[in-house]
């Protein structure tokens, strides 16, 4: 059952988080909802011209109101809400693009072994060197360059034909460290007919990489400008990785101040890398204005790239469609569903206002419909309060 928490007008300001109905027992999916609400509200302070700020929040044209829908699995999630499709900056459309993505990685891999056997598929983790005051924009564009010469050069050809390379995944990612910048990468996935040495097979990539990137300008070291690993375990960890957040933070404000030592961090030796959203949860939990413009300069450098792509022809080996695209994905019902009602435009207005979206997913999960009329009719009953203003 679910228990809405008395609000006192007389006493405090409508609008206070804690004066809000609450719902009992919110478990780990209504948290995973609420984190990605706090860092697209963290996107829309930053970065207020950004559409993603409007994401899952303004109506479709020609809606009524907002649908309230229930998979068979028990996930509760709205329909007639405009979506940004921004894989990059938007949290909320990042992890449905991410999972979607994610799956699709696995039907290849799985597909492909069943065909050709283990030890037929590598990692591949490219890189160059970089250094703090390295404008993210100028080393992204020289990697990527590089990376689209290298696979339209000879050498590279003739070694992909000589292992039998049957197509690619690439993912582009990026992290920064206060040691040394932004650190843009990219992982490929290079499925081949027959098993294959992963180290060899390195050390004769790795030449055509390092010429391609000093001919833009970039530089690096063999043991870390690429790494390529094979094993079954190393991939199929790689894509229970992929596109999901971890269970606990990378790390939080906490950790950060009392636990140094032991934080969950990507790194090395010159210190942990954070991941735009980890930059974004720094400056949700400690009010620093610092992230701010390097979040700004990750996403205006990152616009219009795209985060995964396939070789020509590999998608329809394993027996996948046409690629959609991130705005296709991020507006879709993914999967089957049914109507639990529709909640109407001033209820959703103050939905919205007193930043309870979440919650009503999680009150529909729990409690049904009903519950969530209970819900949204306490929260337009302090709405209108609040607009009619103290009597």
């Amino acid at each position: 059952m679910i228990e809405i928490a008395a609000l006192d007008a007389a006493q405090a300001p409508l609008g206070t988080p804690a004066k809000l109905p609450a719902a009992l027992g919110v478990g780990r999916r209504g948290d995973a909802r609420r984190k990605r609400g706090e860092l697209q509200k963290a996107v829309g302070h930053i970065m207020p011209e950004h559409r993603v700020a409007g994401c899952g929040i303004g109506l479709v044209p020609g809606a009524s109101g907002v649908a309230v829908y229930q998979s068979v699995e028990g996930t509760a999630h709205y329909g007639n809400l405009k979506t940004c499709g921004s894989v990059w900056v938007c949290p909320l459309c990042a992890a449905k693009i991410s999972e979607r993505r994610r799956g699709e990685i696995q039907t290849a891999i799985q597909v492909h072994y069943a065909q050709h056997g283990e030890g037929t598929i590598v990692i591949a983790a490219y890189t160059a060197s970089h250094k703090r005051g390295d404008a993210l924009s100028d080393t992204l564009t020289r990697f990527l360059k590089a990376q689209e010469s290298m696979k339209g050069n000879r050498p590279y050809k003739r070694l992909m034909a000589r292992y039998g390379a049957a197509g690619w995944i690439k993912s582009l990612e990026v992290t920064w460290g206060g040691e040394n910048g932004w650190h843009p990468h990219c992982h490929t996935l290079l499925f081949f007919d027959k098993p294959v040495d992963a180290e060899v097979f390195r050390r004769e990539l790795y030449g055509v990489w390092r010429d391609e990137a000093r001919a833009k300008g970039l530089s690096m070291t063999e043991a870390r400008g690429l790494v390529v690993q094979s094993a079954w375990g190393e991939v199929q960890d790689y894509v229970a990785k992929w596109g999901h957040e971890p269970t606990e933070p990378v790390w939080d404000a906490t950790a950060e101040l009392t636990k140094g030592h032991s934080k969950r961090a990507r790194g090395d030796e010159t210190g942990p890398r954070y991941t735009p959203f980890d930059l974004l949860r720094w400056y949700n939990q400690t009010g620093e204005i610092w992230p701010a413009p390097l979040f700004r300069e990750f996403a205006t450098a990152f616009k219009g790239k795209h985060q995964l792509d396939w070789s020509d022809g590999l998608r329809a080996r394993v027996g996948l469609g046409v690629k959609e695209s991130d705005e296709e994905i991020a507006a879709k019902m993914v999967t089957p569903a049914v109507l639990l009602g529709e909640i109407d435009r001033e209820r959703w207005a103050a939905v919205c206002h007193y930043e309870q979206r979440g919650q009503v997913l999680d009150v529909a999960e729990q409690g049904g419909w009903d519950a969530v009329v209970a819900v949204l009719d306490h929260l337009l009953e302090h709405y209108r309060a609040e607009a009619r203003g103290p009597t």
